[in-house]
């Protein structure tokens, strides 16, 4: 049976388990956990197409900017945002 929350994209379900176990990382303080998790799951969303990052791409930017902020890694976060303001002025 076909899970319903499925997309049907290859590999969507690896990034929204990813993604799950990250917050949940994160929400218990192991940020380090969550970090890899976010940084392997922004490894797997599709590249960015000539109209710019899809939506979970820009919700996986996010999600790893918070993390970096929360290791007191403040100036990954902002490169992140920069980069990801970039992106969608180019749009």
């Amino acid at each position: 049976m076909r899970n319903p929350a499925s997309s049907g994209i290859p590999g969507s379900d690896t990034r929204a388990h990813g993604i799950i176990l990250a917050k949940a990382y994160r929400a218990t303080g192991r940020t380090a956990d969550a970090l890899a998790l976010y940084e392997a799951n922004l490894e797997l969303e599709p590249r960015e197409t000539k109209l710019g990052p899809d939506a979970d791409a820009l919700y996986s930017r996010d999600d790893l900017a918070k993390a970096y902020r929360a290791a007191g890694r403040a100036a990954d976060a902002i490169a992140l945002y920069e980069g990801t303001s970039t992106l969608l002025e180019a749009k």
